[in-house]
Order: C-alpha cells, then structure tokens, then sequence
C-alpha cells in the first residue's frame, strides 16, 4: 500500500461530499467499472479501467497534488549518485518533500526545472 492511500481516500470523500456533481460523475465512472458479483456477493472493480477514468483519475492527481505533503528519504548504496548536476553522497539521506513541486508555479507550467525529481 502506498503512504499517501489513506490520507487520500479521506480526501476523495471530503471532495465528493462538497461538490454533488462530482460526486455524481464519479460514481458513474465507478458503476462503469463495475464487474459481475461472484459468489461471495461482494462488489468488484475493473482496476484497468476505474484506474483509466478521467474524472476520477483528475480527482486523484489533484488530491496528491494539492492536499498531501509526503516527505520521501532515501539512501544512496553507491559513491557520488547523480541527478542532473546534483551529487548525493553513498550512505547519506536524501529527504524530497513532493508537496513543495506540485505548488511551485513553474511546475505547473514548465516541462524543465533544475530542482531534482527524487520520487
């Protein structure tokens, strides 16, 4: 499971309850995905194609983008690890904050930035 899965689900939720259009739409897109009940009477999803539907998917990249700050650490296993013109150290910690790229206006903009991508 991903870190930020939780703390997104908490968000889709707040989402489709403030707004009742999205949360109409949403729901369309999720019965299209929809699959036959089994045996077992529980519902089940096409994951290929909840995962491909546009509303819910801008949903979701907005909801990373906007409302989660995840901090990533790493540790390079080998000597002068290189992202562009960055430099990391064997045995010391990376730490990427991503919420800080998904609020820089450039990002949202640009195709090219001189800040690393460590995720």
């Amino acid at each position: 499971m991903n870190t930020n899965a939780v703390p997104a689900i908490g968000w889709f939720i707040i989402e489709f309850r403030r707004n009742a259009v999205l949360l109409l739409g949403a729901r369309a897109e999720v019965e299209a995905a929809r699959m036959p009940r089994v045996e077992d009477g529980k519902p089940k999803f096409d994951i290929g194609k909840l995962c491909s539907s546009p509303l819910v998917q801008s949903v979701y990249a907005e909801t990373l983008r906007s409302r989660l700050a995840l901090m990533v650490t790493r540790t390079p296993d080998r000597e002068n690890f290189h992202i562009d013109d960055w430099v990391f150290p064997k045995g010391k910690v990376i730490a990427a904050i991503e919420s800080i790229c998904g609020h820089e206006p450039c990002n949202m903009k640009c195709r090219h930035t001189r800040r690393p991508s460590l995720t």
